[in-house]
């Protein structure tokens, strides 16, 4: 029942919803053991943190092979930073490169951690557009040069 709800409503499904849709059908369920419920299936349906992260490097050289400008560190096979700029991303930029990059992060809640930056600048029409983005398993003066 809870695979389905998580398969069938197309967006994030939470611990109470569950608990609610399984008191319809008769079921009594504690929030806890609905919030691991939901843990398990998210784990069956899209693997680990860590998993996720694997297919990076094939993903990267293939950026690489079509144009764009990318880097990736690892250090003994552990994630240390990605960065990502698209080749359109950098042509949209070029006429407007005097007027600055403006580089914000946000932290990712997983059980990796990291931050997600972005570098964007202000185009002709006066909109934000995205020069690239990178993802750091840290926020310190090296990953923002």
């Amino acid at each position: 029942m809870v695979r389905e709800m998580l398969v069938t409503t197309g967006r994030p499904l939470r611990p109470v919803a569950i608990q609610q849709k399984l008191k319809m059908a008769g079921i009594t369920a504690s929030y806890m053991n609905c919030v691991h419920a939901l843990r398990r299936l998210h784990l069956e349906f899209f693997g680990s943190d860590a998993e996720q992260y694997m297919p990076l490097p094939s993903y990267i050289d293939e950026l690489n092979r079509r144009g764009h400008k990318t880097s990736i560190e690892l250090t003994g096979g552990v994630f240390k930073r990605v960065w990502i700029a698209f080749r359109e991303s950098i042509e949209a930029y070029t006429p407007y490169h005097e007027r600055g990059i403006a580089v914000d992060g946000t932290s990712l809640k997983t059980s990796i951690g990291g931050v997600l930056l972005v570098a964007c600048f202000r185009n002709g029409s006066n909109e934000i557009q995205i020069v690239g983005i990178g993802v750091v398993a840290m926020e310190n003066e090296n990953n923002w040069t």
